[in-house]
């Protein structure tokens, strides 16, 4: 009797991950979790590993960015998944109201190329990925306001208050004649000058 043992291996294959944003820029740093192992991306957003036929979950993740979920579906060759990952977006919220807290609607938020109305309650909203936006607040009637958002890993309020644009009025007070008439009383708007 002859006994013959022989281990035999399973034939794997190159799955090859690449990374990158979404300006198609190599995402370097970014881990994959695949096959209870994790990979990280290189320099040039790169991380290969062999596996032999089946499917395989994996999470492409990298802190700032959105997370992405597949599955690698190896079958008799090797594989190339290109992704894209996407930065995180927080959503900044625009409350403007006038002196008498009073929400203005139709107010204009001009921030990130974009222009945004107030709605009713005086609210208007934008989703941002962290960094500094400077916005310009309008309405007619009111003096502008202009500051930056800044947006850090979180979502961030921005509270306003649009004040109404003052103007000088100058009375001249003339008899018939169109003579000046000094120390004549004016009486408006609730005040006497």
């Amino acid at each position: 009797n002859v006994s013959i043992n022989k281990t035999l291996n399973l034939i794997e294959y190159t799955v090859t991950f690449t990374v990158v944003d979404a300006a198609t820029n190599p995402i370097q740093g970014a881990t994959i979790a695949i096959n209870q192992q994790t990979l990280t991306t290189n320099a040039s957003g790169v991380a290969t590993i062999d596996l032999v036929n089946g499917t395989y979950a994996y999470t492409i993740s990298k802190e700032g960015y959105v997370n992405v979920t597949d599955d690698a579906v190896v079958n008799g060759a090797n594989v190339s998944i290109n992704k894209t990952l996407n930065l995180i977006e927080y959503t900044v919220t625009f409350t403007v109201v006038d002196a008498a807290t009073n929400p203005i609607q139709g107010a204009t938020i001009a921030i990130n190329q974009q222009t945004l109305t107030t709605n009713a309650s005086g609210v208007a909203t934008i989703d941002l990925v962290n960094g500094t936006y400077a916005y310009t607040i309008s309405k007619e009637g009111y003096v502008n306001v202009t500051d930056d958002a800044v947006v850090n890993g979180a979502n961030v309020s921005i509270n306003k208050t649009l004040n109404l644009i003052e103007y000088t009025v100058t009375f001249t007070v003339v008899d018939a004649a169109t003579n000046p008439i000094q120390g004549a009383t004016i009486a408006i708007n609730q005040q006497t000058l």
